[in-house]
């Protein structure tokens, strides 16, 4: 089947050392009414993957999860990646090719989507992605209320877990907790995780002053109801917090 579908090329097909699945998987692809052109580019795709992954291994039962990531690439062939990825996890699993799937973890799930959108959304590099990894999984094992979940957060559990990595942290480290955690808290508020606007985190709540020391402060308002806090560009800070009420002036010696 491969010298029909490529005879142009299918000594590089039949050295590969997964030759037999890729025979295998050929046939199956004719058998299920695919056009010999789709085919011929699900072939390649499935070669150009399989040859470039070292945790996958020929006559093995094949993993999804090890899949997914030798199909994943950056630019416009990612989601015909994707596609033929799909296709190629069903040919194993009718097959008897596919690995038994163990139960996964809800949160594991997440924190996969979420690191998955920083380095291909916002292009974060590995090193920045690793910190922010990090910040998540220690807020998800000591910030998050076991009795209630992600879903019943409150801010007072976020403001509880500022308080506690504060004693851990200085204060330039504890900020970058913060935007670690405030983008997290974003993510998870836009796609129903969590209630909307747990990432305005307010430091401002005592003993989680990231700069007890600032000597001044501005307040800058549109409305009485819109009154926000603005620290000092100096401390870093990527925020504002919300300040109840309408304060005229505030001065600190």
């Amino acid at each position: 089947m491969l010298r029909d579908l490529c005879p142009r090329h299918h000594h590089l097909y039949e050295q590969s050392r997964f030759a037999a699945e890729l025979e295998a998987f050929a046939c199956w692809l004719q058998k299920e009414g695919h056009l010999r052109h789709p085919a011929r580019r699900h072939l390649y795709r499935v070669r150009q993957a399989l040859d470039g992954a070292d945790r996958i291994q020929p006559g093995s039962p094949f993993s999804e999860q090890d899949l997914r990531e030798a199909f994943t690439v950056r630019g416009p062939q990612a989601y015909l990646n994707s596609c033929t990825c799909r296709i190629f996890v069903r040919f194993l699993g009718v097959t008897g090719r596919l690995a038994s799937i163990e139960p996964v973890d809800a949160l594991d799930l997440l924190r996969g989507r979420y690191y998955q959108y920083l380095s291909d959304v916002r292009g974060i590099s590995a090193q920045t992605l690793q910190h922010h990894g990090s910040t998540v999984v220690d807020f998800l094992l000591r910030g998050l209320p076991p009795d209630r979940g992600l879903s019943g957060l409150r801010a007072a559990d976020i403001e509880a877990f500022v308080k506690l990595k504060s004693k851990e942290n200085t204060r330039q480290s504890l900020q970058h907790v913060i935007g670690h955690l405030r983008a997290f808290l974003r993510y998870c508020g836009e796609r129903g995780e969590t209630t909307t606007g747990l990432d305005l985190i307010d430091t401002a709540s005592p003993g989680v002053d990231p700069c007890p020391e600032a000597a001044r402060f501005s307040l800058r308002t549109k409305s009485p109801r819109s009154t926000r806090l603005y620290y000092p560009a100096s401390h870093g800070l990527l925020w504002a917090a919300p300040v109840r009420g309408c304060i005229p002036s505030v001065e600190l010696d």
